[in-house]
Order: structure tokens, then C-alpha cells, then sequence
């Protein structure tokens, strides 16, 4: 029973595994149709899709620079390695410093962990004053999300953001502070230009369309 358990279970993962890369190349596909050439892009998280999309595009010999907007070390170098790994030409500036940039960047690329039946993003930390910040500067944001991604559950106010609090002691000083985290935000989805999916690039009210479909689906 146990074996066969087992079985089950790694022939389920294999063929989640196939549907997600079959996903993916679906949305490199569709990536094309995006207007880039001779364009800047600014990023932000380290989406492995938003990833695979510019090193995709670039093997296409389309010609693009990319401005990373810089944030966690560990995830800013996460980018800077994937690029220059790619020869894609690309810029760092602090993620506060973006408003000297509008008129030097053309669209925004993000990626993210899911879209809630709020029709709600749920993003990396930063996302949403970046996404409203180029909104309100009329600059293109665009989202790149499998619908495999699709949380198709009624959710919780909230549920999928954890705070994490500690203290800190001052480099210099004898000061003991705290200092409070958040794992993600939670961006709307009528912030977004378009939503590049599987299944074509859409708007905000067409990815709606499409999550409901999607949810009806998995309960009926």
C-alpha cells in the first residue's frame, strides 16, 4: 500500500512537472509578440519565468538592455548572474532611486507566486509601490504567470503573508531595535498592463475571466 502510494504520488509530481514546463513554453511563445526591440525593461524579483523570458528573447536575437532595480542581495545577484550569464546588457540602480528613470524606462517586467481568487497577485516585497509608482507614470507593467499558478480556493484576508520580527543590535552604537518583515505583497490585478499566460497576453479583466473558468473547473 505504501509502494503504491508512492507511485501515485511521484507519477502525480511528474506530470505536474510537465504541464509547468509545457506552460512555460507556451508563455516564451506568446513573449514574443511584445514589443522590445531597441527597448529598456526594468525587473525587480528574481521570477525564474521573468528570467527565462529575457534570456528566451535575447537567444531570438531581439536587441533590449534591462534596468535591474535592486533589492536583496542574494536575489538582485540572483538576476545579475542570470543576465550576464545571457551577455544581456543590463544596469543596477537602488529600487528608491527609480523615479530618476521614468524616461528612461520603457515597460516593467514581474513575475509572481499566484493570483488569489481576490484577484490579488501575490508578489515579492517591493512589488507593489513599484508596479503603482510606473502605473501612474503610464508605463507598461507586465505580469508573466502560468495558470497552473492559479490558487483555485476561496482564500484568506492575508493568508499567504507571513511577518517575520526580530531584534537588531546597532552596528556602532549600544541600541537594540526591532525590525519587522514581510514575506510578500499583494498587488491587483487592474494595476497591471497585461498579463502574459499560457493561454495568450491578456488584460486585467480577461485574466479574471480566465481564473473563474479555471475555478469552476476544479470544483464542479
Amino acid at each position: 500500500m505504501n509502494d503504491k502510494w508512492k507511485k501515485t504520488a511521484i507519477n502525480k509530481i511528474k506530470k505536474v512537472m510537465k504541464e509547468a514546463r509545457k506552460q512555460k513554453r507556451q508563455i516564451l511563445k506568446y513573449s514574443e509578440k511584445i514589443k522590445i526591440d531597441e527597448k529598456t525593461i526594468l525587473i525587480h524579483d528574481h521570477s525564474h519565468t521573468v528570467q527565462d523570458t529575457l534570456v528566451y528573447l535575447k537567444k531570438k536575437g531581439r536587441k533590449f538592455k534591462v534596468i535591474i532595480a535592486e533589492q536583496d542581495y542574494e536575489k538582485t545577484h540572483d538576476n545579475i548572474e542570470r543576465l550576464h550569464a545571457a551577455n544581456i546588457p543590463f544596469m543596477v540602480v537602488p529600487a528608491y532611486m527609480l523615479s530618476h528613470l521614468h524616461d528612461q524606462i520603457d515597460m516593467v517586467f514581474f513575475g509572481a507566486l499566484t493570483l488569489k481568487d481576490t484577484m490579488h497577485f501575490v508578489m515579492s516585497p517591493g512589488a507593489l509601490s513599484i508596479i503603482t509608482e510606473f502605473t501612474m507614470e503610464d508605463i507598461p507593467v507586465y505580469m508573466f504567470l502560468g495558470t497552473e499558478k492559479f490558487s483555485l480556493w476561496k482564500s484568506k484576508l492575508r493568508g499567504e503573508i507571513f511577518i517575520h520580527k526580530h531584534t537588531r543590535e546597532h552596528l556602532n552604537k549600544p541600541i537594540i531595535y526591532e525590525r519587522t518583515k514581510y514575506s510578500h505583497d499583494r498587488v491587483p490585478a487592474d494595476l497591471l498592463y497585461r498579463i502574459v499566460t499560457n493561454e495568450g497576453i491578456l488584460k486585467p479583466e480577461q485574466i479574471e475571466k480566465l481564473y473563474w473558468k479555471r475555478f469552476k473547473e476544479v470544483a464542479a
